[in-house]
């Protein structure tokens, strides 16, 4: 409601300036020897998306399961416990997350333009950029299956990595003992007992280097592991006893009997939210619900050159046409890899930008056509790198990626109707897309990352905004008797997408424009 509040001051104002002013519709450029100053202000915010033009959760891949889809993390430990338990359909799940996340953008720009020529002005412009970002987590441990490893030096306890210990350590002797019994020839006799003190000993080293690249490596132990209940924890305790048997009963190598600690407890939302931000766990994330950051956006520097003006106000047919370049700069603040939901207040590389802008009008009506082109230079950031797919990636996955983005092209069309000189009522749809990324690694990523190319995927993307407002302005800046100011209100939303992940922004903006007549 406050920013129709302002749509509406907005329509006083521009209603309270004297009738008997000459006004016209706002020019493009700036006239020849005139410092315009501006002044604009915008709130921007979504919590929902496209993808693939279907609308969604914004944090719609946090929702789900909790396994190797959404922590690609995990992937090695399923991995290794499918293996070890034979089972090959085995999934992994921390239960099952529920996220409802929102960022809104507060936006200010400051800008100059100078009239050099009749046609030619020049600009720049500074953007001063409020993000807030907000996420509330849910979570449900009935579907899991797993629990923190009670060996982990983060997670775990001392207990659990003493009993690791101790497990290990009697594991390798008893396996130590079956191979000296074996050398020696204790089992040369009994050729079926030779070949069981064989087939032990190779199954019994497997599963000792499973169990401890599983469990107490600290180069691939696995923070999470099943619960000792769940079949998989069954199935590795079984193997373990299994062998303790064979060993003991069949093999005469006794003194091992210990089991390790497997988690009693299923993973639990104060869990989660600890594997994701423990600072010395493998997720060293910062969740901060209400997260601000107030940073200087991606500045603008450019020039307009009025090609063609033949604006009227007599109401006989206007026409005028002027072309903008600009250059964008990488002068705002990327999205921090540590930062969960972060957004940044800029892209981190350089774009050149050049429209068209063409004007036509007859009597209250008119359009004004924009065509823009942004093509945007490749850059190089720092990521957590993972599929598009994936909500949340270990810190060890942070690689420097050389970014290429793909080009944007927008298409404005926006009429107008003028409602009394110089003040209009405005409209229009717009429509923009956004060609495929180009992702490389800027050096040799972490064991485990994925192919460049999948970091790509879903970039390219399209979509149709709608917006209305009102315009006002005075001519009084270009000699005469009017308030030398211009006035825009706006108010704009994404209506739909397609492609990959678009936004459903939803954006309010109010911009003033002073002139000044340089002595």
């Amino acid at each position: 409601m406050r920013h129709v509040r302002w749509g509406l001051w907005l329509t006083v104002c521009a209603a309270a300036v004297p009738v008997g002013v000459a006004a016209q519709l706002a020019p493009i450029g700036t006239p020849k020897g005139l410092i315009r100053l501006e002044v604009g202000g915008g709130f921007t915010s979504a919590d929902s998306r496209y993808l693939d033009g279907v609308e969604q959760d914004l944090a719609a891949d946090w929702n789900g399961t909790i396994g190797t889809t959404m922590l690609p993390g995990l992937t090695p430990t399923q991995q290794q416990i499918r293996q070890l338990t034979g089972e090959a359909n085995y999934n992994l799940s921390l239960g099952r997350s529920s996220v409802l996340a929102a960022y809104q953008v507060g936006r200010i720009d400051l800008g100059l333009s100078y009239g050099l020529t009749g046609r030619l002005s020049l600009f720049g412009r500074i953007p001063i950029i409020r993000v807030r970002t907000q996420e509330t987590l849910r979570q449900d441990s009935t579907s899991a299956n797993a629990g923190f490893n009670p060996a982990d030096p983060v997670f775990g306890t001392a207990g659990g990595a003493a009993a690791a210990t101790t497990f290990f350590s009697g594991f390798s002797t008893a396996l130590t003992t079956l191979a000296n019994n074996i050398a020696a020839g204790n089992y040369d006799s009994d050729p079926t007992q030779k070949a069981l003190a064989q087939q032990t000993l190779a199954n019994g080293t497997a599963l000792r280097n499973g169990l401890y690249t599983l469990i107490s490596d600290p180069t691939s132990a696995s923070p999470v592991l099943p619960i000792a209940t769940s079949a998989e924890g069954l199935a590795i305790l079984s193997q373990i006893s299994s062998l303790q048997g064979t060993l003991t009963t069949s093999l005469g190598v006794n003194g091992f009997a210990s089991l390790p600690d497997l988690p009693v407890a299923r993973f639990g939302l104060g869990n989660f939210t600890d594997l994701m931000s423990n600072p010395l766990g493998p997720g060293n994330a910062i969740l901060i619900d209400g997260l601000v950051r107030n940073r200087q956006g991606d500045a603008e520097v450019g020039a307009t050159y009025t090609i063609v003006d033949h604006w009227r106000e007599d109401g006989g047919p206007a026409f005028r046409l002027a072309a903008t370049g600009l250059v964008r700069l990488p002068t705002g603040i990327v999205p921090q890899p540590n930062l969960l939901f972060d957004r940044g207040t800029g892209d981190g590389q350089t774009d050149i930008e050049g429209s068209l802008v063409a004007d036509i009008g007859r009597g209250p009506l008119g359009v004004r056509i924009t065509a823009d082109y942004n093509d945007q230079l490749p850059g190089t950031v720092t990521r957590r790198v993972a599929a598009p797919t994936a909500a949340f990636a270990w810190a060890n996955t942070t690689a420097a990626v050389s970014w290429d983005p793909g080009n944007e092209f927008t298409l404005s069309i926006a009429p107008f109707f003028r409602l009394a000189h110089g003040f209009a009522a405005t409209g229009g749809a717009t429509f923009w897309s956004h060609g495929s990324d180009q992702v490389s690694y800027a050096a040799a990523p972490g064991i485990g990352a994925p192919a460049a190319d999948l970091l790509a995927e879903d970039t390219r993307a399209s979509a149709t905004m709608l917006e209305g407002g009102f315009l006002f302005s005075s001519t009084g800046a270009r000699g005469g008797k009017g308030l030398p100011v211009e006035a825009h209100w706006t108010y704009q939303f994404v209506a739909s997408a397609a492609g990959g992940r678009v936004d459903k922004t939803r954006r309010t903006a109010i911009e003033f424009r002073v002139y000044y007549r340089v002595r």
